[in-house]
C-alpha cells in the first residue's frame, strides 16, 4: 500500500496499491464487524476490508490521494516535473484529469469542496488553492520535520 485514506463517512477505504503491472487506485468497503440485530457481540471480532475494485484505470502513475467529498477522490499521478491532478468519481466513472497542479507536487489534501486544497511539494515546501486551478501560494515558510530531524553533524572541538 503506497497511500491511504478513508472516507468521510468512515465506510469506506481508497487506496494506492502497487501490483505487478504498476500502481492502482482501488476502493473497498470497510466492515466494522459490528453485530446485527439478534446477534451478540463477539469481543474477537475484527473490522475488514471488503473485496477492492479499481478506480481510475486511466491514471498511470498514482503517488497520492485524499477525499474530497463523499464521492470523489483527488489522486496525483507522475512524477518530478509531470505531476497532474486527476478527480476520481467512486461509482466507476472514468477519471477527469484537472487543471493547476504545480510541478514537483508529492502529496495532497483536501477536507472538502468547500475547503482549501494543499499540495506537498519537494524541498519540504507546501502550496495552497482555494480550487483546482489556482492560484497556488506558498504555505508557511518551509522548513524541517520536526519529528524525523536530520542527525546532527558533530563540530571537532577546537583545542
Amino acid at each position: 500500500i503506497l497511500g491511504l485514506s478513508i472516507a468521510p463517512d468512515g465506510v469506506r477505504v481508497a487506496a494506492i496499491v502497487q501490483t505487478s503491472s504498476g500502481s492502482d487506485v482501488e476502493l473497498a468497503a470497510i466492515d466494522s464487524g459490528k453485530p446485527g440485530p439478534g446477534q451478540s457481540a463477539n469481543p474477537f471480532q475484527r473490522t475488514s476490508i471488503g473485496p477492492p475494485v479499481q478506480l481510475g484505470p486511466n491514471i498511470t502513475n498514482p503517488i497520492a490521494l485524499t477525499w474530497y467529498d463523499a464521492d470523489n477522490l483527488l489522486v496525483l499521478d507522475g512524477a518530478g516535473d509531470q505531476t497532474s491532478l486527476w478527480e476520481v468519481p467512486v461509482d466507476g466513472q472514468p477519471a477527469t484529469q484537472l487543471p493547476g497542479v504545480l510541478p514537483g507536487a508529492i502529496s495532497i489534501t483536501a477536507n472538502n469542496a468547500r475547503n482549501a486544497l494543499v499540495v506537498g511539494m519537494t524541498q519540504n515546501r507546501m502550496e495552497v488553492s482555494a480550487g483546482f486551478v489556482g492560484p497556488w501560494q506558498p504555505l508557511g515558510n518551509g522548513g524541517q520535520s520536526p519529528a524525523f530531524q536530520p542527525p546532527a553533524i558533530p563540530v571537532p572541538s577546537q583545542s
